[in-house]
């Protein structure tokens, strides 16, 4: 059934596939303070490792209690609910769990709207957000005990089950079956800890935090944390109770949770608070925070994807409010506040080879509050000493432009800001209230959803793996034109056995790139091709081949687990090579 429900609690459930999917009803949660949905008309798209159709039912009534659609597809992984007119746009996305119901929060696109009323944390300085799984976020601080944000039905449940002691400025990360929650300080005594801790859900009861695992470099708070694809959780950054800046980098493993090490490198600059961020190539960026003089740190560092170096940069134009997000491509887009050098554009895309500026935004943005987006395409919002401002960053221009339309009364963020997924956004608002805006739907089992062949007649769900620029540019006129090893990433979609084509004007190459989750790319090379060529690159489990026109398959160079999902890019000849111009990239599961 397709209902309209507010405020059960979180279910609990996780998102992997069902052996068998007939006829999974699905509940749309809309909270009461994002507005009226009960006439709205929407359909809902089922997604998985199988070609693309039309929408999957007719338009239906948001607030139609038991509503009959029809059988999924048995391989359905992912359902979108999209707007089936104009006048009102609510959507959601939802992963299928193993069992019940499909629960889509959904939301009206690119409004802020509250899910909560009140939570008593805004004026916690400590106060910390994190994901427990991919439909759960933990949000913590203070003596309260934590809350959990079911992102399912939008519900925010206190839980009953305490952290001994409790704390402030904790990580919270996913790991295993739970939620790390790491480091952070004594909320009543102010003494940093040097110790995690295990919280694991039980589905409908509260759950448990396990006993404390000691950190090999003792105490750390006000540090960051990123999740690998292997699973393994890196703490990173932060300072002692004596205010030593700590260097060492602790990782922590859901296989051996109990025995956590230290990796042989250590960070060129102690932070407060940095950001980490794990790449798609692999890498992993730390940037932002402060010295312990509690002067911005005026540098940024990546992690070798072999997590055995650093290597560090001067960061142009670094400010106390900074925020950082992950491009497609492994670079990172950074917007400065005040005060910012002169000389330096207040919006860079960072690089571990160097540094590059974007347009600078046109006023000065006094804060800075950047989230994740899905078709490399990140949200700002801000403040700036000419109003409240929400920004969408254009890959293919390197350019901010405005978002959407918010509601009255909208609370920036605290500090405490999360990305559950591309395309949504979480945060505490400085009213007390849990803020959230949906701006993106498009997930990993999307790919040309009522669209056909990528790069055609625009540059949807593709973007550069850097700035457009000489090495990379798009017109519905040429294509997509590269050189010089840049890359054209399909955005946010993932593939298991694919298909990828590529049609090459005369004496034209291209390489086709197959990149799994650590970073680790498989190449397939065509060169030469006569004319209007189609390379056509097929993977099944672990095998790549290639095929030119009528040529025969050949191996592609390198060899991916099988086990793995995959993104698509297509790349430039390397340095000196000429230029690839390319009209037309299809991918089909």
């Amino acid at each position: 059934m397709l209902g309209l429900v507010a405020g059960l609690p979180a279910s609990g459930v996780s998102c992997s596939a069902r052996d068998v999917v007939v006829d999974i009803p699905i509940v749309a949660y809309v909270p009461a303070g994002c507005g009226d949905a009960g006439s709205a008309l929407v359909t809902y798209t089922a997604l998985g490792d199988f070609p693309q159709a039309t929408p999957a039912a007719d338009s239906v009534m948001l607030g139609m209690p038991g509503f009959a659609l029809t059988a999924l597809p048995a391989a359905t992984r992912q359902v979108l609910i999209s707007p089936a007119t104009l006048s009102g746009p609510w959507t959601g996305s939802a992963l299928v769990p193993d069992a019940g119901a499909i629960e889509v929060l959904t939301l009206p696109l690119d409004q802020a709207c509250p899910l909560s009323t009140d939570v008593n944390l805004a004026a916690e300085p400590g106060a910390s957000i994190g994901m427990m799984d991919t439909t759960h976020a933990m949000l913590m601080g203070g003596v309260l005990p934590p809350f959990v944000i079911d992102l399912g039905t939008g519900a925010i449940k206190q839980l009953t089950a305490t952290l001994t002691p409790p704390r402030d400025y904790v990580t919270i990360t996913p790991f295993g079956a739970g939620a790390l929650i790491a480091g952070g300080e004594d909320a009543t005594s102010g003494e940093a800890q040097d110790t995690a801790t295990v919280y694991t859900p039980a589905g409908a009861s509260p759950g448990a935090f396990g006993s404390p695992i000691v950190l090999p470099s003792g105490q750390r708070m006000q540090h960051g944390a990123a999740r690998l694809s292997d699973g393994r959780v890196l703490l990173v950054g932060g300072i002692s109770d004596t205010k030593n800046l700590v260097m060492a980098i602790d990782v922590l493993d859901p296989a051996k949770p109990t025995q956590p090490t230290t990796l042989a490198a250590q960070l060129h600059y102690g932070r407060v608070a940095p950001t980490v961020i794990a790449l798609p190539n692999g890498e992993v960026f730390v940037g932002g925070g402060f010295d312990a003089q509690m002067k911005p740190v005026a540098s940024a560092e990546w992690l070798a994807a072999d997590l055995s170096s650093f290597q560090a940069q001067p960061l142009c134009g670094a400010a106390a409010e900074q925020g950082f997000a992950a491009t497609e491509g492994g670079a990172v887009l950074a917007v400065m506040g005040t005060p910012a050098t002169p000389g330096c554009s207040n919006v860079q895309l960072l690089l571990s080879a160097g540094a590059v500026d974007a347009p600078a935004l046109a006023s000065t943005p006094l804060r800075v509050r950047l989230f994740q987006g899905a078709q490399a395409s990140p949200v700002l919002l801000t403040d700036t000493e000419s109003g409240t401002a929400a920004l969408r960053w254009n890959p293919w221009t390197g350019e901010f432009t405005a978002l959407g339309q918010f509601a009255a009364g909208l609370s920036l963020p605290t500090p405490t800001v999360l990305a559950p997924t591309p395309g949504l956004a979480l945060w505490l608002g400085e009213d007390d209230n849990i803020w959230t805006l949906r701006f993106d739907t498009h997930g990993e089992y999307a790919t040309d959803v009522a669209h056909g062949p990528y790069l055609v007649t625009d540059d949807m769900f593709t973007a550069p793996g850097a700035l457009p620029g000489a090495d990379v540019a798009f017109s519905v006129a040429s294509g997509v034109m590269v050189s010089n090893g840049a890359t054209v990433w399909v955005t946010d979609a993932t593939f298991a056995e694919v298909t990828a084509s590529v049609v090459l004007p005369v004496g034209g190459s291209a390489i086709v790139v197959l990149r799994d989750p650590s970073g680790k790319e498989v190449t397939c090379t065509a060169t030469d091709a006569p004319p209007a060529a189609t390379v056509q690159v097929i993977r099944t489990g672990s095998t790549v081949m290639a095929t030119v026109g009528d040529a025969g398959a050949v191996p592609c160079a390198g060899t991916l687990d099988a086990t793995v999902r995959v993104a698509i890019g297509v790349r430039g000849p390397a340095s000196g090579q000429g230029t690839t111009s390319l009209r037309s990239l299809s991918v089909q599961r």
